[in-house]
């Protein structure tokens, strides 16, 4: 917090340096700081005064209306509107929501969407739905009836949607944006709690926020690589599974077992790191990860000879970690399992004593490099140590064998 004047530069130099040291890579959620100054904390003292009220004026395009049992209103949105609402109220726009924002950082899928085509954003979005006191219609409008519309929107609150609102203002930070936004529209639906009961509002948000929901690793099964890799694995008689909902049967591939495996076997770290931070990005189509393991071409019988070394491994590391009664040297087989694997799975290494002893090898050469009070959840997620620990590890291995 501060009144507004420039936080001095060996201050900001000390809080970037402990976040670079404790950071996880694309992903600062962990440790970050946010500066408030007294012009920001002061219109967080006037919502407040006003009973957190979100009171805003709202223009749609091509919209319509249901009047029975309660009042609604739909249409489309622009995005540079949206963002000034928000700039406005902030999280409290969410207050109603069964969760905020999530995130400080900025979906990569609306931002190239936004960026490369904003005349399109609308029909690639799933919109936003939103619940008010009351909806009042003001008489402007352009044009046509129904092509566009002025409401009076008192209390005005997102129910489903924080996350598009949140990166659509995130986007409006970039420079450029301005006119992007302003061609870009996304649907809204607001709904008025003005004749409603008094439990409505908790419906229409649980309702909004528990319909089945669309992965993203689900869109694997329209990549036609997973056609290919399932002939492969047909070839050798096994069933390999990458539809949610398919029939599982006993002893088959689920396409998470494939990925895993593909992550571990890989000689890229980070790979091996994004299985332990993001692994649903490993079975995610527009991922990095996901193009780059996938694209691979590999022998089923080889790789369903890793996926059953990687079973049994799990089964070993917790067969160990429940001999185990220290919480610290517990922590180590919760945190760098997917480390382990790999060094296990590159150097064939099943034995489960030279496993164990692996553990304590790992144990020790972070205590030395990283020292003993280290926090084992953020360097299991950080390439760049987890490929000094492994440098440090490989030419001690032959003692282990």
């Amino acid at each position: 917090m501060n009144t507004d004047n420039k936080i001095h530069d060996d201050c900001l130099y000390r809080l970037n340096e402990y976040i670079k040291d404790n950071r996880v890579e694309d992903d600062e959620s962990l440790v970050q700081y946010e500066i408030y100054g007294f012009n920001r904390i002061l219109r967080s003292v006037k919502v407040l005064k006003s009973g957190g009220k979100t009171n805003t004026e709202i223009s749609l395009l091509d919209w319509g209306e249901h009047t029975k049992p309660f009042y609604s209103i739909y249409g489309k949105i622009c995005c540079a509107d949206l963002v000034k609402i928000y700039s406005s109220y902030g999280e409290n726009l969410f207050s109603e929501n069964i969760r905020g924002s999530l995130t400080s950082d900025i979906n990569s899928s609306i931002k190239d969407s936004l960026d490369r085509n904003p005349e399109s954003f609308w029909y690639l979005n799933n919109g936003v739905t939103a619940i008010a006191d009351k909806i009042n219609k003001k008489p402007i409008g352009l044009g046509h009836r129904n092509k566009s519309g002025y409401w009076d929107i008192e209390n005005l609150k997102i129910v489903n949607g924080a996350q598009t609102t949140n990166s659509v203002y995130l986007f409006s930070k970039q420079n450029n944006s301005e006119k992007k936004l302003e061609e870009a529209y996304v649907s809204i639906k607001i709904i008025s709690l003005k004749d409603a009961p008094d439990d409505f509002s908790s419906k229409i948000t649980i309702a909004s926020n528990t319909q089945n929901k669309i992965e993203s690793s689900d869109f694997i099964s329209i990549d036609p690589k997973q056609e290919i890799i399932e002939e492969k694995f047909k070839s050798i008689g096994k069933k390999y599974i990458y539809k949610r909902g398919s029939r599982d049967e006993e002893n088959s591939i689920q396409s998470q077992q494939l990925a895993l495996t593909l992550a571990l076997r890989s000689t890229n770290m980070a790979d091996v790191v994004q299985a332990k931070r993001n692994f649903g990005s490993l079975t995610d189509p527009n991922s990095a990860y996901y193009k780059r393991l996938f694209s691979e071409d590999f022998d089923a019988r080889e790789v369903l000879n890793d996926i059953e070394n990687v079973s049994n491994l799990m089964k070993i590391e917790e067969e160990l970690k429940k001999s185990i009664s220290s919480p610290r040297e517990k922590n180590y087989y919760s945190h760098a399992n997917r480390f382990l694997e790999h060094i296990c799975l590159m150097h064939n290494i099943r034995d489960k004593n030279v496993i164990s002893n692996l553990m304590n090898l790992i144990k020790n050469n972070i205590d030395e490099e990283f020292g003993k009070e280290c926090y084992l959840a953020v360097l299991f997620k950080n390439t760049k140590k987890c490929n000094v620990l492994k440098d440090k590890i490989i030419p001690q291995l032959k003692s282990l064998l």
